[in-house]
C-alpha cells in the first residue's frame, strides 16, 4: 500500500508530498520533468517522471486602448491559442498616475473560453481616478482542462509521451 507521494515540476519549486494526485502552476512556458516518486509501507520506493510541454495559450490583444474621459477604463479582447478550452482566464489591468505610481489593480474573469476563441472586457479604475495617466494589461492566470485521457496515443492506446 502507498503510504507516500512525493511530486516535483521541475521548475524549481519545493516539493509537494502526501498526495496522490497534484496541481501545480508554472510561470512560463516550456518543457519540465515532472517526477512522482511514490513509497509503500515497507519503504520500498518507486519513481516515475515524465516531460510535460507547458504552453500559455490566453493571450491579450494588443490593441487593447485606455480611455481617460469619464471613468478611467481600458477596454480590449483576450484569446486562446489553445485547442483546448480555457474554464478561467484572469486579465489584470494596473493604473498608473503620470510618475509611474500604481494607484489601483483591477482582475477580470472570463469563463469557458473556446478553442481560438476571443472575449473583449473592460476595466474600470475604482479609485483614484483623477490621477490615472497609464496603465498595463497582461494575463494574470488561466485555468484549463486538460487529462491523461485525452493525450495523442499510439496504435494499441498507449500515450505518446
Amino acid at each position: 500500500m502507498v503510504v507516500r507521494w512525493a511530486w516535483e515540476f521541475g521548475d524549481g519549486s519545493m516539493p509537494v508530498d502526501g498526495y496522490a494526485e497534484a496541481t501545480h502552476a508554472y510561470a512560463a512556458g516550456g518543457d519540465y520533468l515532472v517526477a512522482l516518486t511514490v513509497t509503500d509501507d515497507r519503504g520500498v520506493r518507486g519513481t516515475y517522471s515524465e516531460i510535460v510541454h507547458v504552453e500559455v495559450p490566453a493571450f491579450v490583444d494588443p490593441s487593447w486602448r485606455l480611455y481617460l474621459d469619464g471613468t478611467p477604463r481600458v477596454e480590449g479582447s483576450v484569446g486562446n491559442s489553445a485547442e483546448f478550452v480555457l474554464r478561467q482566464v484572469v486579465v489584470r489591468v494596473c493604473f498608473y498616475d503620470a510618475y509611474g505610481v500604481r494607484l489601483d489593480d483591477v482582475d477580470v474573469e472570463i469563463a469557458d473560453l473556446a478553442c481560438h476563441e476571443r472575449a473583449r472586457f473592460v476595466a474600470e479604475v475604482t479609485e483614484f481616478a483623477p490621477l490615472v495617466f497609464l496603465a498595463t494589461v497582461e494575463i494574470q492566470s488561466f485555468v484549463a482542462e486538460c487529462s491523461v485521457n485525452s493525450r495523442p496515443t499510439r496504435e494499441g492506446g498507449r500515450p505518446l509521451v
